[in-house]
Formats: structure tokens, C-alpha cells, sequence
């Protein structure tokens, strides 16, 4: 199941009256819920669209708690979100080969069903195909999880650019050397790498 469908949230999010359900997550949470299962997506764009400090909107319904029974993986991605805006991406964010379904699908967890991890590694094999800075750093976060963020936010901060220019060095020697056949050219394709 795909987590987000953009175009449909697009097309949902046009139904959703926007200022009523931003006066309902301020005034009356039951009618911001009320509004969010009849229209998911919709309000799921509008709230990851809108939300401080880019937006402006500082969303309460995350925090409710039958929100919270019932919609365990979208608050995930929405706390990964607020994150994401606070600045848990670097500024080259601009460069990155992920949709927002991508970033979404990086963000929802868990991922422990096949469907999933089959999605997730086609979102990493583009990764790797073009890897960017702040996408790699969107794994390392991803992958450390919720119960770490400490942790997944210093992983982040030392993956600086000079890192990921290491990285990206390291990445064509390092096929080589795992293509490498019986080991063959071992002994050429070794320093290149240990050189990184």
C-alpha cells in the first residue's frame, strides 16, 4: 500500500476546508479527527505543507491521543516531518532524486512487512544511483529510528559534505573490488580503496 498517493492528496486535500480544520485542531480536536478520517490524505498534505516553521501552522491533532490509537504511522512521518523542517535536512536539500512519496516512504514505519522493505529498497537503489548528501542523511536518520533520535541527529551532523564526497569517492573502487572475481585484481584494486 502506497503510504501518501500525492496526486489523490492533491485532489483531497482541494475538497478540505482548510481554515475550518486549522480552527478545529486550535478549538474542538474531536472535529479536527472527525475531519482527518474522512479525509486522510488531503489533510495529511495540508498538515506537512503548513507546518512551522515554514508554514506556520502548529499542529495539535499529532498529539491526540485518539489520534494517536488510530493513526500510529502517519504521526511517525508527521513527527519526521516537523523534524525535516527544523532543519534536520542540510540546506542542498534542493538537490535531492527523492519525490516527497520517497522522503514519506523513508519516514514510515515500521518496516516490517515485505511490500515495504521491496518499496524502500527502490527508494535506496535510486539513492545510489545519485547519491545526495541530504539523502544519505535521510537514511542515517531513518535507519537509527524513533527511539534513537539523539543518536540519528549526531549521525547526521557528522555526515557532513566532505564525508559524503569520501563516500561517493569510495563507492566506484568499491564495486570494482566486490566485482572482482576470485580476487584477481586484488591487489590493484585494494589501495584505492584503503586510499579513502
Amino acid at each position: 500500500m502506497v503510504f501518501l498517493n500525492h496526486e489523490a492528496a492533491v485532489h483531497e486535500m482541494a475538497r478540505l476546508d482548510k481554515a475550518a480544520f486549522e480552527r478545529d485542531d486550535k478549538a474542538d480536536l474531536a472535529a479536527a479527527f472527525d475531519t482527518f478520517k474522512n479525509n486522510r490524505d488531503g489533510c495529511l498534505l495540508h498538515m506537512m505543507q503548513s507546518m512551522r516553521p515554514l508554514g506556520g501552522v502548529e499542529w495539535n491533532l499529532p498529539k491526540f491521543a485518539p489520534f494517536l490509537a488510530k493513526y500510529p504511522t502517519e504521526e511517525m512521518v508527521l513527527d519526521g516531518w516537523m523534524r525535516i523542517q527544523k532543519g534536520a535536512t542540510p540546506p542542498d536539500d534542493s538537490e535531492s532524486v527523492l519525490c516527497l512519496e520517497d522522503q514519506l516512504m523513508l519516514q514510515a514505519k515500521p518496516w516490517g512487512s515485505s511490500e515495504h522493505r521491496l518499496r524502500l529498497r527502490n527508494v535506496v537503489d535510486k539513492i545510489l544511483r545519485d547519491p545526495k548528501h541530504c539523502d544519505v542523511r535521510r537514511v542515517l536518520s531513518a535507519a537509527v529510528g524513533e527511539k534513537d533520535s539523539d543518536e540519528a541527529s549526531d549521525m547526521c551532523v557528522a555526515y557532513t559534505p566532505e564525508v559524503h564526497a569520501q563516500f561517493v569517492a569510495l563507492l566506484k573502487p568499491l564495486k570494482a573490488l566486490v566485482s572482482d572475481v576470485g580476487n584477481k585484481e586484488r591487489q590493484a584494486l585494494h589501495p584505492p580503496v584503503f586510499a579513502i
